[in-house]
């Protein structure tokens, strides 16, 4: 899944602004998104600039991503935790 779509097809869901989702959507980025890319895309989901720093701060601060520069990569610790974890449910129609 390409990253637009992965956006996309978040877009037609239930307005998705969790962590979760932006792991979710991190660990589909090939290649690796940037920060940049991440407040760009992201943008029309989580208007504030602030809580979208907050998700990246809070996944980095689990050691779920890492970032370096610009450049934004799950770890390890990340895809086992999404492995663990499973795809996450639909949203309720």
């Amino acid at each position: 899944m390409d990253r637009d779509t992965s956006v996309g097809q978040l877009l037609s869901r239930a307005k998705p602004r969790s962590t979760q989702h932006v792991l979710d959507w991190l660990a589909a980025s090939k290649p690796r998104a940037t920060v940049s890319l991440f407040n760009a895309l992201w943008l029309p989901i989580i208007p504030n600039p602030n809580e979208r720093q907050a998700i990246l701060t809070a996944l980095e601060a689990h050691h779920l991503i890492s970032i370096t520069n610009d450049l934004v990569e799950v770890t390890p610790k990340g895809y086992e935790y999404l492995k663990w974890r499973g795809p996450l449910p639909s949203p309720a129609t």
